[in-house]
């Protein structure tokens, strides 16, 4: 059987490498997979030379228009290289797989010439980023997984096994043979996700390499006692800055979400339950739950089966009270809501995000009604935008329930290959400039704080905040202010 070590750059979601793992483990083959650096939240004025930003890396702009970037990291010592290759020498892999994303892709740059010089084994990078730019970099890692990796990455270990070095005719993969790209056509979406085996973290098989240290049989560094999971894949919108709308267009059948079983996910939570020590379940389905047949069968199950407090994405286009209630009972206690910007203008022409900004109001109010805590998310910093948009933004959250929480506000990443890039020339500057944000960014900030609606409609009609915003400062908390179920989570 063929032994595969997976690597997953920074911290961040585990579940490519989990469900690679244990795909790959269900089939007999052996793999462990090495947890390697974390990103960590530094100010954006301090980014130094003894530190370093990724690529597409994330801004959040927090209270009183602080600007942090939460994607930072140390570079990669020589005691930590020496520390993975170590590593990788003692078990000795047939193949190494890097799960990457658009802002780690080129990091890992340096350390697949570094494992493919030291090791001479094949080296082959998936997930997001080599997914939307395989043009750009198959000749990095000189394979590539382009699209769902669980049965590409099975046939590479098996074809290992065969004693066969070319994967020039396995589907999903790309890769560089005597100096020629040989670009293989994509596999049909996996239609009945119930096949597929679980996702495995087990600490066993696990390695954290971080400050000049290995550590082993570690349950993910990033996770404590929580279990990521995801009982549907794929996302019934397409909004502009999104990867769905690439993807629609890459892989047939995209558009249409696909749902596991209720048997099929309780089965996982159960087998999780008994293996790790948990105290939170995190569903990260692009939009959870819209089925209310599917939720009928689940939410008694899950209180029976489960029982632990679980948190999960919401849309307000989705967001229905008996839903919601009936999934409160079995458990959940806190949601991610997204909506990105209170004017229909930039909702509608620019993010092709169909929905009304008073759907998120009435979502809230719901919310708040049955107690359930709400993260919300707002982007910033958006090519077109103006400031009537600003303006429509700030009216919707003095609406919103108070209740409704937001750390900041992220800006407007532009990815390679997005419409919204494409796009981005033809929208203009708008009439937004970075202190005209500043002192919309505070307003915003200020529909949270516990004055009056009325007194805060007041401020925000007055010329003196808009020429000297840093006046609103006297009114905004210094630091974040976060719904308690965000803090069990991190």
């Amino acid at each position: 059987m063929a032994r595969v070590a997976l690597i997953k750059l920074f911290s961040g979601l585990n579940l490519g490498t989990a469900q690679l793992a244990g795909m790959l483990q269900s089939r007999g083959h052996e793999c462990i997979t090495v947890y390697l650096k974390h990103y960590f939240v530094r100010p954006e004025d301090d980014i130094g030379a003894n530190n370093r930003k990724s690529r597409y890396a994330g801004v959040l702009v927090g209270p009183r228009a602080r600007q942090e970037c939460w994607q930072t990291f140390e570079p990669f010592t020589d005691i930590e290289k020496d520390l993975l290759v170590s590593l990788l020498k003692e078990y000795r892999p047939d193949l190494v797989g890097f799960s990457l994303t658009s802002s780690s892709i080129t990091d890992a740059i340096e350390l697949t010439k570094l494992i493919k010089n030291k090791l001479g084994v094949p080296v082959v990078w998936g997930g997001v980023g080599p997914t939307i730019e395989p043009e750009e970099f198959v000749r990095e890692p000189g394979l590539l997984c382009v699209g769902e990796g669980e049965h590409a990455m099975l046939d590479i270990a098996e074809a290992i096994d065969q004693g066969k070095t070319s994967f020039s005719d396995i589907p999903n993969i790309w890769g560089v043979e005597n100096g020629t790209v040989f670009r293989n056509e994509p596999r049909p979406l996996i239609s009945n996700l119930d096949e597929l085996p679980f996702p495995t973290l087990d600490p066993e098989h696990n390695y954290y390499v971080d400050n000049n240290e290995l550590v082993s049989n570690i349950y993910p560094p990033n996770l404590r006692n929580v279990y990521p999971i995801m009982a549907s894949r794929g996302c019934p919108y397409a909004c502009k800055y999104c990867v769905n709308h690439l993807f629609r267009r890459m892989f047939d059948g995209y558009a249409r979400v696909r749902t596991r079983s209720v048997s099929h996910v309780m089965d996982e939570l159960v087998a999780a339950t008994k293996k790790y020590d948990l105290n939170r379940v995190l569903f990260y389905d692009d939009v959870f739950a819209m089925n209310r047949q599917w939720v009928d069968e689940f939410a008694p199950r899950y209180k029976r089966e489960i029982g632990l407090p679980f948190w999960c994405y919401v849309d307000p286009r989705f967001t229905k009270k008996d839903i919601l209630a009936k999934l409160q009972g079995a458990g959940l206690d806190g949601v991610e809501m997204g909506m990105q910007s209170g004017s229909r203008r930039v909702l509608n022409d620019i993010y092709d995000r169909r929905m009304n900004p008073e759907d998120v109001v009435e979502a809230g109010k719901i919310l708040v009604e049955l107690g359930l805590e709400c993260l919300l998310d707002i982007m910033t910093y958006v090519e077109g935008e103006t400031e009537e948009d600003c303006r429509e933004t700030f009216d919707i959250l003095v609406d919103l329930p108070k209740e409704i929480c937001f750390t900041g506000f992220g800006k407007l990443t532009y990815y390679p290959g997005y419409d919204i890039t494409l796009e981005r020339e033809s929208m203009g500057n708008g009439s937004m400039t970075p202190e005209l944000y500043d002192y919309y960014h505070r307003l915003y900030h200020l529909t949270r704080t516990k004055l009056p609606k009325s007194v805060i409609r007041f401020m925000g009609s007055l010329s003196l905040f808009r020429h000297q915003p840093r006046l609103l400062d006297l009114f905004l908390p210094k630091d974040y202010r976060l719904p308690k179920f965000y803090g069990k989570m991190l």
